[in-house]
């Protein structure tokens, strides 16, 4: 799944792209400007969760976690544990559909 930031709205974070067209939709914005993001390969100290939305530090993801859930079901990786993201510096903008 491809995720998008933008400058504009929300910068710290990057969201798929139903949630860029809701967000047209519910705010009334013609259009918007969005940068596709990349998994960030360097980035080895910290880890993004799916499930809270944030960004923590390795080790800090595991069994003590209200939320963890190993992705074979046994242990290991938590199935919500992600790379972080950066920008790739490839941008794109996208439109509000126009209503008849």
């Amino acid at each position: 799944m491809k995720f998008y930031s933008s400058k504009v709205y929300d910068f710290e974070r990057s969201y798929n792209m139903a949630f860029w067209l809701r967000l047209l939709e519910s705010e009334g914005i013609e259009k918007i400007t969005l940068e596709i993001m990349k998994t960030d390969k360097e980035c080895t100290d910290f880890f993004y969760c799916r499930h809270f939305a944030e960004v923590g530090e390795r080790g800090n993801c595991g069994k003590m976690c209200e939320a963890y859930l190993p992705r074979n079901n046994k242990s290991g990786i938590c199935k919500h544990w992600a790379h972080c993201l950066t920008g790739s510096g490839k941008f794109i903008e996208i439109k509000r559909k126009k209503r008849k």
